[in-house]
């Protein structure tokens, strides 16, 4: 559609490089010659987001998929390490390459023309290493971001990185305190969960520091243990987090603002962790209430990491036919307080107070989750209270 009205076009940056990799490409971004106006007038009719428009970006929605397109632009000079302050629009697409962070996501490609690659960025994706398109100290300056995102793509792809990007990124590290703590904290979070983030946080410590300074980075017996944890935030940060005092552990989670439920889960695995691990069936189903499935399946997760010689297997084993077989909340009851009202009980302390003893008898199996005997107990017990 832009090239029938004679604008050039290409594909740039992660689906570049995603497809040289042989991945799946998770989202397609075009820059092209067409102005952000012109785009919108190509696309008329198609719902559009306007929300980058000052910086030459429209994203358009075709098929349902978002698809990023943006003039080709040179930036000025940047403000407070994140923003250009100002953009001047160009047609041509090495002057578009030139603005960006590193060599691989430096890359353009068109069915036609091929593969434009002005700074080595398919060499280097080869090389498996990470290097910023110029100076790495001017990249850095600009835009602080990019040096979690450096970091970022060394845990997730296992690559290396230049040396003079490497000591750019630690030269230029203060910086990271000019960024929104968000940005901060979701790029953060990417690289925790990723297959090399032992690796890079154990090299990078210093770095990580700046904005999280609690944190004990350095740490080789729990950092290199990351990894064998499932790649989910909640487990990983309990685990970064065990040997910190609590009040630490505390600044870190306001540091990195994360949800209130979420730190609530994590206080509650830590809570638990110099606790014995439950082996029979009544203890397990004790843990399960007082912790929250979720909560008990991930602290039973980091015991195992942790104490590698304990036997959560057949524990796992039974919690999950507790979970899955099992009536641990007064909900999984086979009746509920409207068949209790039909049978005599009021709405209120009576009615709460019988539904919660079925519950505790279901729980010791003192009585089958069965809703004709759970109805009998019931009766029973409205008697003996009279």
């Amino acid at each position: 559609m832009l090239e029938k009205q004679n604008y050039t076009v290409f594909c740039v940056g992660g689906s570049v490089r995603d497809s040289l990799l042989g991945q799946k490409a998770s989202d397609w971004d075009l820059t092209t010659s067409a102005l952000p106006q012109q785009i919108c007038k190509v696309f008329n009719g198609f719902k559009m987001l306007m929300h980058g428009i000052k910086y030459g970006t429209v994203t358009v929605f075709i098929k349902g998929s978002p698809i990023e397109i943006t003039t080709m632009r040179e930036d000025g000079k940047y403000r407070n390490h994140r923003i250009p302050s100002e953009v001047s629009f160009t047609d041509k697409i090495e002057k578009d390459l030139a603005r960006r962070d590193f060599t691989i996501n430096a890359m353009a490609y068109h069915p036609q023309t091929g593969l434009i690659d002005p700074y080595n960025g398919f060499k280097h994706l080869k090389d498996k290493t990470i290097c910023c398109v110029g100076n790495p100290g001017t990249r850095f300056q600009e835009d602080a971001l990019r040096i979690l995102r450096c970091l970022r793509f060394a845990a997730v792809l296992g690559y290396n990185i230049e040396e003079a990007t490497s000591k750019a990124l630690i030269n230029e590290k203060d910086s990271l305190r000019w960024i929104a703590c968000e940005r901060v904290r979701d790029e953060f979070l990417k690289l925790l969960c990723s297959d090399f983030a032992s690796i890079v946080i154990l090299q990078y410590a210093e770095i990580f520091s700046v904005f999280i300074p609690k944190f004990v980075f350095d740490d080789y017996t729990i950092i290199s243990l990351i990894t064998l944890a499932p790649a989910q935030e909640t487990i990983r940060l309990a685990l970064l987090l065990f040997p910190m005092p609590q009040e630490q552990a505390k600044q870190t989670l306001s540091a990195l603002r994360l949800p209130k439920k979420q730190i609530d889960s994590i206080f509650t695995i830590l809570g638990h962790l110099s606790e014995t691990v439950p082996s029979d069936k009544l203890a397990i189903k004790r843990k399960l209430i007082e912790m929250g499935i979720d909560n008990f399946r991930q602290w039973l997760t980091l015991k195992e990491i942790l104490e590698p010689s304990l036997p959560i297997c057949k524990v796992k084993e039974l919690s999950e036919g507790c979970i899955n077989h099992g009536c641990l909340k007064i909900k999984d009851l086979k009746i509920d307080g409207n068949d209790l009202k039909r049978i005599g009980f009021l709405a209120g302390k009576e009615l709460g107070s019988t539904l919660s003893y079925l519950l505790e008898e279901v729980i010791n199996e003192k009585l089958p989750n069965d809703k004709k005997t759970l109805l009998s107990a019931a009766k029973k017990r409205k008697i003996n209270l009279r």
